[in-house]
């Protein structure tokens, strides 16, 4: 870096600190002394990784750079509430500098635009608490802003004060909706945004170097990202479906950490004297010792001591739901499966034909725990072979593999899963920056499953779900049936644990991952999924076609086509068949009144998607607001141990277990 530009930012940072956004210590300002992480270290490691590993093999450079800062800046105000457009020019006099300021480590820039935030949190709380109790002129023709794109950051302090009072008459009206008025409702509001800034003052360094470098990996892909060490630590829980604690989902609810899930078969589930809506006000570690008082302790480090080594004791002070006299209990650590993310499986018979669906919401396996040997370890293959086993003893005719909610997942698995369906052959055909292919292929010769087959897809299908439809359709090997198109995710990401990087002795330092995209996938045919997504043969109406994919996020790479791969194919698709499974499955959703509803559900979702801002006269705010509740949403389906719940035989599934049974009467020659 030359010179010049190194003043310069000496300069910026000291405009900074001379008064623009000076803050006490005791606002949003992390004690370095008590974080351990080296962020200069990982700030340089996480540069060199994103230069030399990532796909695009660009530098970190200027167009980055500028990326970056606006990353940055709306992570932390989207709606561009909170800085002001002073704020912004003064920040953004960094804007091509923020590459070098990574190469040296240097991550007192992040902090100072972080303590900036900071101060503008407290000057905008002070005004509601000024104002909180002004009368609300609820008949004036003005509106909300509530499309980040549509904001623009405030120049003065009028716009800033009319901008706050439109948020508060916003708030006002929202809580209206719930017949929330008067004290209540302003009581409401004050403890909302205090606890806002409650939880911003608990930020720690490891935090804010998480919001910078997440602003800076974003700018090269949507997908590459930078995960600090707390949660990576939740990131390889979720990839291993297991951990070690007391099995009960947490959340923190105006300072208090309330319990708000039992995990079946965990610690607590087991010991049935605690229930969802009670509250952890104290944590203990063994049998004796003080009970530490964790009200508005941050919620991670709240979690952190509560989980343990298996077999240890935790106790909790916990208030009951409802009122009653505070208890400790006491508590051992057990290894808590998450079941409610492993693949679950039904039956139906549709006029005759058995249709076994098989819900799948992630592509999982507990690779620890294969290395270690551990003879039944938790792979979404392995579950799904199960099923299908299952399935050939109750007589099933025909798969539904429903990806509709599968984001992706570990690409070994993919590859794994696929040979279930194919005999062998190429999977996906993967390239790197430098254009060198790999193809990898199903080596186990033999099926699975050799019925007819329907992969189930939405907009939500991503990545791995789309190397699964892609294969199926391009060997012909079965349907693919949803919406019009999958996500459009055709990258590859490879988690790199930062500390085990640098280490080659000893336990590894706790710096965090860098998950990085240095690769593209491809069908077996050439076509890459990227941004276009796995067209379906068979298009049902739906709302989650709605959904904005791979094509909407920024910096989203581009799609392109590289050579076939030599690969089998079978005659269980053509375009005779194809035709002949849309006709009947379009005549039906034609003549069907609920199709005919989504259809028109589709209309005013398209409308009400593309509102730029909401009245804040109370009749039109009001008249907006029945139309959203009456109108459709897209309601993704919550996890949940109860596969009857998990598979649902609603009006769309019903369409898709048909247009299986179709499938299947058209093979056999039987329609």
């Amino acid at each position: 870096m030359d010179m010049t530009r190194a003043t310069r930012i000496t300069a910026v940072l000291a405009l900074f600190s001379l008064g623009i956004v000076m803050v006490g210590p005791a606002i949003g300002q992390p004690d370095q002394k008590k974080d351990p992480l080296p962020t200069d270290r990982v700030m340089r490691l996480v540069r060199l990784l994103l230069e030399q590993e990532h796909i695009s093999e660009r530098e970190l450079d200027d167009t980055i750079s500028e990326r970056a800062m606006k990353g940055y800046l709306e992570s932390l105000d989207p709606l561009k509430l909170y800085f002001t457009q002073r704020d912004v020019n003064t920040i953004r006099k960094l804007e091509h500098d923020l590459d070098d300021i990574v190469r040296r480590g240097e991550d007192s820039f992040a902090h100072l635009v972080f303590k900036t935030f900071m101060k503008r949190i407290e000057e905008r709380i002070a005004f509601i608490e000024k104002v909180i109790e002004e009368k609300i002129d609820y008949t004036t023709r003005e509106y909300f802003i509530t499309d980040p794109e549509v904001a623009v950051y405030a120049t003065n302090q009028e716009q800033i004060d009319r901008r706050w009072r439109r948020r508060l008459k916003y708030d006002h009206l929202r809580l209206k909706l719930d017949k929330v008025e008067g004290a209540e409702a302003r009581d409401q509001i004050l403890r909302r945004y205090r606890n806002f800034r409650r939880r911003m003052r608990q930020v720690d360094a490891e935090e804010i170097l998480g919001f910078f470098l997440g602003a800076i990996t974003h700018a090269f892909d949507p997908h590459t990202a930078y995960i600090a060490p707390k949660p990576y630590e939740d990131f390889m829980i979720g990839m291993r479906l297991n951990y070690q604690g007391i099995g009960a989902h947490l959340q923190d609810q105006d300072g208090h950490i309330v319990i708000t899930k039992v995990i079946p078969g965990g610690a607590v589930s087991k010991y049935g004297k605690l229930k969802d809506g009670d509250k952890i006000l104290g944590v203990g570690q063994g049998k004796g010792g003080d009970i530490l008082d964790v009200v508005g302790m941050k919620l991670s480090d709240v979690v952190k001591k509560i989980r343990g080594k298996e077999g240890t004791v935790v106790r909790l002070q916990v208030k009951p739901k409802g009122g009653g006299d505070t208890t400790i209990h006491e508590l051992s650590r057990a290894r808590i499966h998450i079941k409610e993310d492993r693949a679950q499986s039904k039956v139906f018979d549709i006029d005759g034909v058995k249709v076994g669906v098989i819900d799948l919401p992630s592509f999982y396996s507990d690779g620890a725990a294969a290395r270690r040997g551990v003879k039944d370890y938790r792979s979404c293959t392995r579950d799904v072979r199960k099923l299908l086993e299952g399935f050939k003893k109750d007589g099933v005719d025909t798969v539904v593999l429903d990806l509709r909610w599968n984001g992706g997942g570990l690409l070994n698995e993919a590859i794994r899963l696929t040979g279930l369906f194919i005999d062998k052959g190429p999977v996906v055909q993967v390239k790197d920056g430098r254009g060198e292919v790999s193809c990898y292929n199903d080596r186990d010769a033999g099926m699975a499953w050799k019925g007819p087959l329907v992969i189930l897809t939405s907009r939500f299908s991503a990545s791995a779900s789309e190397i699964i439809a892609g294969a199926v359709q391009d060997y012909k090997r079965g349907l693919v049936v949803g919406d019009p198109s999958t996500h459009g995710k055709g990258t590859v990401q490879q988690v790199m644990d930062l500390g085990d990087l640098i280490t080659r002795r000893g336990k590894p330092p706790a710096l965090g991952a860098l998950k990085i995209t240095m690769q593209k996938f491809y069908r077996p045919d050439g076509d890459s999924t990227q941004l276009r997504g796995v067209r379906s043969d068979v298009v049902v109406p739906a709302l989650t076609g709605e959904v904005e994919g791979e094509s909407s996020l920024d910096y989203a790479l581009e799609f392109d086509h590289i050579p076939a791969a030599k690969h089998a194919t079978l005659a269980m698709v053509s375009p005779a068949i194809k035709g002949q499974v849309q006709q009947l499955s379009k005549a039906r959703t034609d003549a069907s009144a609920a199709f005919k509803k989504t259809r028109t559900d589709i209309a005013r979702y398209r409308k009400l998607r593309d509102l730029k801002m909401v009245p804040l006269e109370e009749k039109a705010f009001l008249a907006l607001q029945e139309d959203r509740e009456s109108g459709p949403e897209v309601e993704v389906p919550q996890s949940t141990n109860d596969e009857t719940l998990r598979i649902r035989k609603d009006d769309f599934l019903s369409e898709v277990l048909r247009i299986a049974a179709d499938y299947t009467k058209v093979l056999k020659g039987t329609v």
